[in-house]
């Protein structure tokens, strides 16, 4: 028997004891009372002991009983149930932030992150010599001063809690709704293979902006009117920008943007998470912005060439980018229809990858500013405007 099996046990157990004394008490006449329900409570008061200390024990690491009613709620609200509940499991920080960095690794790959630091110092969207970006977001993603007390674990698919979690505290019980829920609408809709950056990213949001929203209602309901559930971000100095775009995208945009639509259409769950918008522009403006994307198909390996990178990056990246870049025009992110990021490297010359990014823009003039602006600061990479699209490439 596990110790959240034992742990649960003995509290059925407690809970029978107690019941029986309460019947036994009013039986006894009040002569017998003083000598049987002496002994009798005694022996509730160690039953209680044991189960308390079993109880602490088991909640310093490892696996702990999680209050039935919180998966019910969570369930209730989605519309959808676990099968089977799962396990939630104490543990240090380290492993939380191993969980929350393998979510990238496991969709792209550790060469595909590797590829897309280096692409993206050369670009600029990240400085040089970085952290790895992947690493930065699992870091943000566990950080105890903005609330984060857990992740979901995709692979052994548990809800791992930090060893701070006190049930007994209800900012901890709403953080644990955000996390069921996560954990529910993945197992339910994984994500599929092949997803490119910008609909990863965006996939996040509409399931962390959901989660965010049934997390706020349990608060709402459970304190009469409780306060926001995202604590403001705070990181480090060298935390960069990408990380911190991408890891406030979800409780910035995706929530807004679920809330938009339930106005909408009431019925539009389960249905959204079946249809994930492939653009975060989708997010941005809360419509689809650009119908059709005219990005050609995947590129076919060629004789000697290794795909490093075939993803579209989206407003999300760009709009860091810009950020970087100049923050006079700020506005340049909401006119991107979409792009292409082609990273090439050849086998026989692995030194000298080619590299092209195709932004197309809604207007010439949007297109023209960008490349001003890029060439202005660029240091290893050129931008080159045709019309509205502008391609950017290695010196």
């Amino acid at each position: 028997m596990n110790s959240g099996t034992l742990l649960a046990s003995l509290i059925a157990l407690a809970a029978i004891t107690g019941g029986i004394l309460h019947s036994k008490r009013a039986e006894l006449s009040t002569p017998a009372r003083d000598s049987k329900i002496i002994a009798l409570e005694r022996e509730l008061e160690i039953l209680k002991a044991e189960n308390n200390t079993l109880k602490s024990i088991n909640q310093v690491n490892g696996e702990i009983v999680l209050p039935l009613n919180l998966y019910k709620f969570v369930e209730k609200n989605l519309g959808m149930e676990f099968s089977p509940h799962v396990k939630a499991i104490k543990t240090d920080l380290d492993k939380l932030e191993e969980a929350a960095e393998y979510r990238w690794i496991k969709h792209f790959k550790q060469a595909g992150i590797e590829n897309r630091q280096y692409a993206f110092e050369l670009l600029g969207i990240l400085p040089e010599e970085s952290t790895s970006y992947a690493r930065q977001l699992a870091q943000l993603e566990t950080l105890p001063s903005a609330g984060k007390l857990g992740v979901y674990d995709i692979i052994n698919k548990e809800l791992l809690l930090s060893n701070e979690f006190n049930i007994d505290n209800i900012d901890h019980k709403v953080e644990v709704i955000r996390l069921l829920t996560i954990a529910l609408l993945e197992l339910k809709y994984p994500a599929a293979e092949n997803l490119s950056d910008d609909a990863f990213i965006t996939r996040d949001a509409i399931i962390r902006g959901r989660a965010d929203m049934i997390a706020h209602r349990y608060k709402n309901i459970s304190t009469k009117g409780g306060a926001e559930t995202n604590a403001p971000i705070t990181s480090d100095k060298q935390t960069s920008i990408l990380a911190r775009n991408i890891d406030q995208f979800p409780s910035k945009f995706g929530r807004p943007y679920i809330e938009s639509i339930l106005l909408k259409q009431k019925n539009v769950f389960p249905e959204i998470y079946e249809w994930i918008p492939k653009q975060s522009s989708t997010i941005y403006f809360k419509v689809p912005f650009i119908k059709s994307n005219k990005k050609s198909p995947p590129r076919a390996n060629k004789e000697n060439e290794r795909i490093l990178i075939d993803s579209s990056l989206g407003q999300v990246i760009l709009r860091v980018l810009i950020d970087r870049l100049s923050a006079q025009h700020p506005e340049l992110h909401l006119e991107l229809a979409y792009d292409s990021l082609v990273f090439i490297q050849n086998v026989n010359t692995p030194e000298t990858p080619v590299l092209e990014w195709k932004i197309t823009w809604t207007t010439k003039d949007s297109a023209k500013t960008f490349t001003e602006i890029f060439n202005a600061k660029s240091k290893h990479t050129v931008a080159r405007q045709i019309a509205n699209t502008v391609t950017i490439t290695l010196k």
